[in-house]
């Protein structure tokens, strides 16, 4: 791996699970092959954790002249805990992988000592192991990724102990669902490399040639095992078939074609035993000396591995264009470690792409800033890691980012495409054929219908999707009726964290202290549990060095203070290079898309912006030319989840920050006073008069009236009216004070612009003079 690292010019030392298709062994060679290809280790970590197994597992539980039991020499117990150790130390699951990443061992924490050898994800690894019953029958092979029932559950452990359990080291084990008792698979197939190759070839069918590296143990030609009982020896030697035999058929197999080499110490190791751990200067000594001295081959071993096709079929023609070493997978974004909660809709997602075959499309769709695509990072993560999926992730905000995205995965996985060859097609072709496999596409923010669509001068990015029935395709999007597009009925709405998720997302953004756990449930509250903007006050919090407390005192001091916060831009490595993250900013992506589908709906957005965002009535919206526009501009609202209905009611609510967002997208836009104006003039007409059978009316519609008038600071006709009303109804209401404070507002402008025999003018005065005496009795009265 050295000389590959060299020969590549790599800043590091790959690892042999990144470069080989299967690694496989048997006895001390089958947990090698654990270490190196279930558990992803490099070649120094797995020396490095060969040697602390072998102290541990490798000293002999007695030191007696009497010959060996059939138990062994060695304590199997003594092995189980060293594997088991191993694998917490090397743990693959995402927390554990966290974890060192921080520099902190996993060995004490880790709770994965039982994990399952079967890992769809993993390079294929596989073990031999003979069952004892019938030494003669060929060895039973445990592969990561069979999918039998008969083995299904069996721990890394227990596979180890199959494979080493040699009738004079360790006893057998009894492994499985029926409880088969295995040995050592060496006793007849100590090189396991004829039968790995032909499970290579069963596994690989399409490749044409395969690349076989055959590492031996440094042995000499007979196998020796001393203070063996007779019916032991016996066994040994019917069954016995030594390495030196076994690579001698295959170089005459194969010859000079370059497609096997085998480096087999053959100087100096002849009297290392299993309990000589501590002779491993020896070893290494003798390992250099020998690797030294076949550099050449080792060279020329390299040399033809790194410049291999890798079975993939023949090209032909000009110019086609290959990479040397592909990869599984095309994910842009990391694994977010902030990550909490969501489990339902996790559960969801995996249920309808995973649990059934042939080809599934479900689409996530909700607020901007709701956490969608950190949703699909883990589904993304997930059918790679435990599935075993090859996982495309294309980000699709725009056609030229979507064609970008398809280019780089093209590259990234090696597809062989003819030169100017459109990337778009050549994803969807390898997608639609066998090669790929297993496959999740996850496409990513498509946000504009024009995107998916296209037009007459580009085709949409519909056209380039694949359908294969071993294809899974998870769309993200604000918009339900481009879920609903592209997933018929199979969409997930994502909502907005429940408490609990939002205060531990919180609280592995940032320390809080005893002093700010009143202030962050507080904040949290008006965050609305939003996971972008819980991001951005993090974000704040740790960049200038504030309390939760005096963040909350900003955000609620005033709406421009809280405007000028919510539009406070920030890096966070999880998003988008170049993405909007602060929250006001990112929604304005949004509204610019509602301008352009539909103009009614984008007229409601400006009207909703000067009035209270909860408890609208659908009764007091501008009405559209017809009830059918106003279902679909309402409709155009709540798809992009910035307008909610209540359940039973024709009541709406709007979150509390979109509805900043969208008074400070409207001032910026130079819509502020036409909105006003437009609001209150619009309200003049639909309010009610002071009746008292229009009661239930008036206070559904007076908190919004208010705040229009609260804004509109040039009094027109139609304000004058408003206000009017509304005073008189608060009047008959019992709000007295708010009444006579409203109608003074009233008989000021009047008196300014209306003669003083004017019937209005006169009207206001009356009612006012009656509001006044009410006040000033029910004050004498308190």
């Amino acid at each position: 791996m050295e000389t590959i690292r060299q020969t590549g010019n790599l800043d590091s030392v790959p690892k042999p699970c990144d470069y080989f298709d299967l690694i496989g062994g048997t006895s001390t060679g089958g947990i090698i092959a654990i270490m190196l290809g279930r558990l992803g280790m490099t070649v120094d970590e797995c020396i490095r954790a060969y040697d602390t197994v072998a102290q541990i597992a490798f000293t002999p539980k007695r030191s007696s002249l009497i010959p060996a039991s059939p138990k062994g020499a060695y304590s199997a117990q003594a092995l189980e805990r060293a594997i088991k150790q191993t694998v917490k130390g090397f743990c693959v699951e995402s927390p554990c992988i966290d974890q060192r990443r921080q520099g902190r061992s996993t060995v004490e924490s880790c709770p994965h000592e039982d994990a399952e050898f079967r890992k769809a994800s993993c390079t294929k690894t596989v073990v031999l192991a003979i069952t004892k019953d019938n030494v003669d029958a060929a060895p039973t092979l445990f592969t990561t990724y069979d999918t039998a029932a008969s083995y299904r559950g069996c721990a890394i452990w227990q596979v180890a102990r199959a494979t080493s359990a040699a009738m004079t080291f360790f006893k057998s084990i009894k492994v499985g669902r029926d409880n088969v008792e295995f040995i050592d698979a060496g006793f007849g197939h100590n090189n396991p490399c004829e039968v790995l190759i032909e499970e290579a070839r069963r596994q690989f069918p399409t490749h044409s040639t395969l690349q076989v590296l055959s590492i031996g143990t440094g042995l000499g030609a007979v196998v020796t095992i001393k203070d063996s009982r007779r019916t032991i020896l016996k066994a040994l030697a019917k069954m016995a078939s030594t390495s030196t035999t076994v690579a001698t058929r295959l170089n005459d197999r194969y010859g000079d074609s370059g497609q096997y080499y085998r480096f087999n110490v053959d100087r100096g190791l002849q009297d290392i035993t299993l309990s000589d751990w501590e002779k491993t200067s020896t070893i290494s000594a003798h390992t250099g000396n020998y690797l030294r001295d076949n550099q050449r081959t080792v060279q020329k071993f390299v040399d033809s591995f790194i410049n291999s096709p890798r079975g993939r079929e023949e090209a032909t023609g000009p110019h086609v264009a290959t990479v040397t070493i592909p990869v599984r997978h095309y994910i842009p974004l990391q694994k977010n470690k902030h990550f909490v909660g969501r489990t339902e809709t996790l559960r969801l997602l995996s249920q309808q792409l995973f649990t059934e075959d042939g080809h599934q499309r479900v689409c996530l769709h909700g607020l901007g800033g709701v956490g969608k695509t950190q949703v699909a990072v883990r589904i993304a993560y997930e059918a790679k890691d435990e599935l075993g999926f090859l996982v495309i992730w294309l980000p699709a905000a725009n056609s030229a980012t979507f064609q970008q995205a398809c280019a780089e995965a093209v590259k990234q996985l090696a597809i062989q495409a003819v030169e100017d060859e459109d990337p778009k097609e050549v994803l969807q072709k390898y997608l639609n054929s066998d090669r790929a496999g297993k496959w999740l596409l996850v496409i990513d923010n498509v946000d504009e219908m024009g995107t998916l669509l296209g037009s007459s001068d580009e085709p949409g990015i519909h056209r380039s999707l694949p359908k294969s029935d071993n294809g899974r395709i998870l769309f993200t999007t604000r918009s339900y009726d481009i879920a609903a597009r592209v997933a018929g009925d199979d969409t997930i709405e994502l909502k907005k964290m429940s408490p609990k998720e939002a205060r531990r997302y919180l609280e592995k953004k940032v320390q809080l202290d005893h002093q700010d756990d009143v202030a962050a449930t507080e904040l949290l509250v008006q965050l609305t549990h939003l996971p972008l903007a819980i991001t951005q006050a993090a974000a704040y919090l740790k960049r200038n060095k504030v309390s939760v407390r005096q963040y909350l005192d900003l955000l609620l001091k005033t709406e421009s203070n809280m405007a000028k916060l919510m539009t406070w831009d920030f890096y966070d490595k999880d998003r988008y290079e170049g993405s909007q993250n602060a929250v006001a900013l990112t929604w304005q992506v949004s509204f610019k898309q509602i301008c352009d589908i539909n103009a009614t709906a984008a007229e409601l957005l400006r009207f909703i912006s000067r009035i209270e965002p909860k408890a609208i009535p659908r009764s007091m919206l501008p009405m559209a030319e017809s009830e059918t526009e106003l279902i679909d501009t309402i409709g155009t609202l709540i798809g992009y989840a910035f307008l909610d209905i209540r359940e039973g009611s024709d009541t709406y609510d709007m979150h509390s920050l979109v509805h900043l967002a969208t008074r400070t997208w409207v001032n910026t836009e130079g819509y502020e006073k036409t909105a006003i104006a437009d609001a209150v003039a619009h309200l003049s007409n639909v309010f009610p008069t002071d009746d008292w059978e229009n009661r239930h009316v008036w206070r559904q519609y007076l908190p919004h009236a208010l705040r229009a008038l609260q804004e509109d600071g040039i009094r027109s006709e139609e304000s004058t009216e408003l206000c009017f009303w509304v005073g008189r109804c608060l009047n008959r209401d019992g709000q007295y004070k708010d009444a006579v404070r409203i109608l003074e507002d009233v008989v000021s402008t009047q008196e300014k612009a209306l003669a003083e025999d004017h019937p209005d003018r006169l009207a206001s005065q009356h009612a006012l003079a009656i509001k006044e005496q009410r006040l000033q009795k029910t004050t004498r009265i308190g």
